[in-house]
């Protein structure tokens, strides 16, 4: 038995995929309600605090490439218990999906 749980980051880098931990830091700001996701709702503080919708499109791209991601993994399992084996988006979808992403900025 382990003397004390062990970190996320030291999970990751015991199975060789220490790379996806700044993937998991990131997406943790908008999965528990940050700071860093506030400010798309709430600007300045105390009695100058102004509420509303400050979203801009930059603001969907960390999000978007979260589910891209997912749907990316998910799939690949999918296939592999189907034993039809992995079958990855096409490289030119991920392409067109960054470039118009980049267009955005």
């Amino acid at each position: 038995m382990p003397k004390r749980i062990p970190k996320l980051k030291e999970m990751l880098d015991e199975q060789g995929r220490g790379e996806n931990y700044l993937g998991y830091r990131i997406s943790s700001q908008y999965v528990h309600g940050t700071a860093v996701t506030g400010r798309h709702y709430r600007k300045n503080l105390g009695t100058a605090v102004r509420f509303g919708e400050f979203t801009t499109a930059m603001d969907w791209m960390t999000p978007l490439d979260l589910c891209w991601f997912s749907i990316g993994v998910a799939s690949d399992l999918y296939l592999k218990r189907l034993g039809v084996g992995c079958l990855r988006f096409r490289p030119e979808l991920l392409t067109d999906y960054k470039d118009a992403l980049a267009q955005l900025g």
